[in-house]
């Protein structure tokens, strides 16, 4: 998970004294206790935090496996454990609600193929076949199909 700081100036102090005009001071230097985990960047108006983008195209991969579990994390995520091989996989399709309103509901026991790109030991899945039915969860450059939606 990212931290993200921010330094924020709520006021900037003036100095006024009787016959002498009023001068800004300039901020205090911001110091981030844990200085390799993010920048300290000052937003302006109208700028949104900065996300990471989690989904990398190019260290896609395609794998197959069995159901294992299927959990629903809140409504931003439905989790499926996909065993292949020896080796227990995390995949993450995307919102419930978005699942839900597709069609994809996973059950224990089903061979699925996702194709997806892992980031964190979770597999965000872009694409997943079962038998003869598949969805496409995010386009090639890994941006959501759920994405402007109005919802989580």
């Amino acid at each position: 998970m990212f931290r993200f700081g921010y330094a924020i100036m709520t006021t900037i102090a003036l100095t006024a004294c009787e016959g002498e005009s009023a001068s800004p001071q300039p901020p205090a230097p911001v110091e981030d206790e844990h200085p390799a985990t993010a920048p300290v960047v000052a937003p302006s108006p109208g700028m949104q935090a900065p996300r990471p983008q989690a989904y990398e195209p190019a260290a896609e991969s395609t794998v197959s496996g069995v159901v294992a579990s299927v959990r629903v994390v809140d409504q931003r995520g439905l989790l499926v454990e996909l065993t292949v091989g020896d080796e227990t996989l995390e995949v993450h399709l995307g919102p419930s609600w978005y699942a839900e309103e597709i069609g994809l509901a996973p059950k224990v026991g089903e061979r699925f193929e996702v194709t997806g790109s892992r980031s964190d030991g979770v597999m965000l899945a872009r694409r997943v076949v079962r038998g003869a039915e598949s969805w496409t969860l995010r386009d090639a450059a890994g941006r959501p199909a759920w994405s402007g939606r109005g919802r989580a």
